[in-house]
């Protein structure tokens, strides 16, 4: 197994290895010592997995409630947030006690910020079951519901105890979801590593290497910017346009498609600025093809735009856009309103899907 420290105000470890499952509850008994424990998953992976990782937390002596959400972007909620609160304080569940995250991105979201609120803060774990959210939503602290005119509006920076990592998980994923977390390990080779880039091209890696590399790259701009001020926010390629798409969708094309469509527009509309060669536009177009992911959205650029303007992060009238200069490479740029308008606008007919 591997183990990665994360060395933010909270230190913890990551732990990747295949059958790592097999040992969640020795792994979380040591980085929580906690005696009480909520396990919260969803009506996709707690029939799957729920009974196992219960068993494995009993065995390490944690007493285990569990709580099952139902699956989907829907349950990013206020309403099922202080479901989740008012299970734990039922139950008498204090500050010592911790709460495991057991499936995608929504259940870790949903659940960190539970467990931020809840007595002002307990211990959480997270198990990520989806590639989306082992190579993104499980590391850096982000916890977050949606709001009816915005996503991920209310939320924390809260990092966990700890994150376990199985990719034998992978193997129950439908195609869409195996899809939807390559777009954010393509997210990751555009930012920082071109020769992840070229392995993901040519087919020759190891995604459990994949995911180790993707959370030592997410791993240097969150040690160095744990509040999401400075370079950290590199990491919202894609996103800008994504969050606006799922937004104004009703959640109903899923964020990593959403992510995959916002980094084929920030290389295409670089090339329109002339920041970027074409030729980085059309790799980059191709691989996600590659991973049966859109490049292109039916709905309105104007649309987007007008959603875009209520994203989190706003300052004053402009808008942090990350642009590539070439695959490997990015900036952030300050967009003012006529600028975000121009990029929301730029798309290419010939590949509207």
């Amino acid at each position: 197994m591997t183990e990665i420290k994360i060395s933010t105000d909270k230190e913890y470890t990551v732990t990747i290895g295949n059958g790592a499952a097999s040992f969640a509850g020795k792994i979380i008994s040591a980085a929580t010592g906690s005696k009480m424990a909520l396990l919260l998953s969803d009506t996709t992976v707690a029939p799957l997995y729920g009974r196992a990782v219960a068993q494995s937390l009993r065995s390490a002596g944690i007493k285990v409630y569990t709580f099952t959400l139902p699956s989907g972007e829907q349950i990013k909620n206020k309403a099922m947030l202080f479901d989740v609160i008012d299970f734990m304080f039922n139950r008498d569940f204090c500050r010592d006690d911790l709460l495991v995250t057991l499936g995608g991105g929504t259940v870790s979201d949903l659940g960190g910020l539970a467990a931020s609120l809840y007595m002002r803060g307990i211990k959480l774990f997270h198990v990520p079951t989806t590639l989306l959210a082992m190579v993104d939503a499980s590391v850096g602290g982000k916890t977050a519901i949606d709001l009816p005119y915005g996503k991920n509006m209310v939320g924390t920076f809260y990092q966990p105890d700890g994150v376990l990592i199985d990719p034998q998980f992978l193997v129950s994923l439908p195609q869409k979801q195996v899809s939807c977390g390559y777009a954010e390990v393509i997210k990751c080779a555009c930012l920082d590593s071109k020769k992840m880039f070229l392995s993901l091209q040519s087919g020759d890696y190891d995604i459990a290497d994949v995911i180790e590399e993707c959370i030592k790259i997410k791993q240097d701009y969150i040690e160095k910017d744990e509040k999401d001020v400075g370079s950290r926010r590199l990491l919202n390629l894609g996103h800008t346009y994504a969050h606006a798409l799922e937004s104004y969708s009703g959640y109903r094309v899923s964020h990593g498609f959403a992510v995959a469509i916002g980094i084929a527009n920030a290389y295409r509309y670089a090339t329109q600025l002339g920041k970027c060669e074409s030729k980085y536009y059309t790799r980059v177009c191709m691989l996600l093809k590659k991973f049966q992911l859109p490049v292109c959205s039916r709905i309105s650029g104007e649309a987007l735009y007008l959603e875009a303007l209520h994203d989190k992060k706003r300052r004053g009238n402009t808008t942090a856009l990350v642009l590539p200069s070439k695959i490997g490479k990015c900036s952030i740029c300050n967009a003012d309103d006529k600028m975000l308008r121009e990029f929301f606008m730029t798309e290419d007919k010939d590949e509207r899907v």
